[in-house]
């Protein structure tokens, strides 16, 4: 019956794929930038929260160097956000492609430059969350190292790794792969819609 009304109203079969897919995909990449950019916001705040407010043993503060280097995580959280809603436009897009009237939809390569501009707007984001799991593991390895020395003084006390520094290597961990996930299901329409 469906079928029939696509067919009256003059949607080619491919044109009716091309839309199916658009909104398929989007929604599963919008729940996921969602989902694992709230993850890993929350584990952020509440790490650098703590990093910021808590001072450790000696009154010095705790995690020199890892709030400094959460901004990098917070930047590509800004543009896993903005990930989320180019999603949202691109499942708008598909519901576009449906139309009956063909002036109101989108002509292909308006969705085929919609796309690139949001693989490049990825990478952006997958460099910034690289960059910043490098500086966070580049300041816990130091740490490690200083905190040979912490059971004999208590100004290395402070260096010690302390389990809630974990949760910045697991935000970052999540925000790179919402990014690569987001990539892989741009890339993949890309190829299917570029035919």
């Amino acid at each position: 019956m469906q079928e029939e009304r696509f067919e009256e109203s003059g949607i080619s079969p491919a044109l009716r794929k091309s839309s199916l897919m658009l909104r398929r995909f989007s929604w599963l990449n919008f729940w996921i930038q969602i989902i694992l950019g709230l993850v890993a916001l929350l584990m952020t705040l509440f790490t650098v929260g703590r990093n910021v407010f808590g001072q450790g043993e000696t009154g010095a503060p705790r995690a020199a160097g890892l709030t400094e280097t959460s901004v990098l995580l917070f930047l590509s959280l800004a543009v896993q956000i903005y990930m989320a809603f180019r999603a949202f436009q691109c499942v708008q897009t598909g519901r576009r492609l449906r139309q009956e009237d063909p002036n109101q939809r989108p002509r292909k390569g308006q969705t085929i430059d919609f796309l690139w501009r949001t693989t490049l707007f990825t990478f952006g984001g997958l460099g910034l969350a690289i960059l910043s799991a490098q500086a966070v593991g580049g300041i816990l390895l130091g740490r490690s190292f200083a905190s040979i020395g912490a059971p004999y003084s208590p100004a290395l006390a402070v260096q010690v790794i302390e389990p809630l520094d974990i949760f910045l290597v697991l935000a970052n961990v999540h925000v790179i792969t919402a990014h690569s996930l987001g990539l892989a299901i741009t890339l993949f329409l890309l190829n299917r819609l570029d035919r």
